[in-house]
């Protein structure tokens, strides 16, 4: 059985306003790739080792209770200047009194206490 649509002339059977989303857009004007900027050289961080607090010095003294130490983090997880997520694990367990805390690249982190875990662990 055949049935005849009213108004439809394309092969495909689509009506015209859909068929308005699949029409090709104009192409892209051309735009030159941007000029490479010279970076300034990388340096180390020598300099600043002097600025670090050393075990021993009284700003570097974590909080320490009763029975443990507190340990502190945010669970915010940028790429560049997007937040990635909101709720990312930076306090990583190890084992027993054993506890891993990240900053900086969380998929590293998480790669390292991971292995730790499964080869020095078992």
């Amino acid at each position: 059985m055949q049935l005849k649509l009213i108004g439809q002339s394309h092969p495909t059977g689509l009506t015209n306003n859909l068929l308005k989303i699949f029409e090709p857009r104009p192409p892209l004007e051309y735009k030159p790739p941007p000029e490479k900027r010279k970076c300034p050289p990388y340096t180390g961080m020598a300099q600043f080792v002097s600025n670090f607090a050393e075990l021993g010095d009284p700003e570097y003294a974590p909080t320490v209770q009763e029975d443990g130490v507190i340990l502190g983090a945010d669970t915010r997880a940028t790429e560049g200047p997007i937040l990635a997520d909101k709720n990312c694990e930076k306090i990583h367990y190890m084992a027993p009194n054993i506890y891993c805390c990240g900053a900086g690249t969380a998929v590293d982190m998480e790669a390292v206490t991971g292995t730790f875990q499964i080869y020095i662990l078992d």
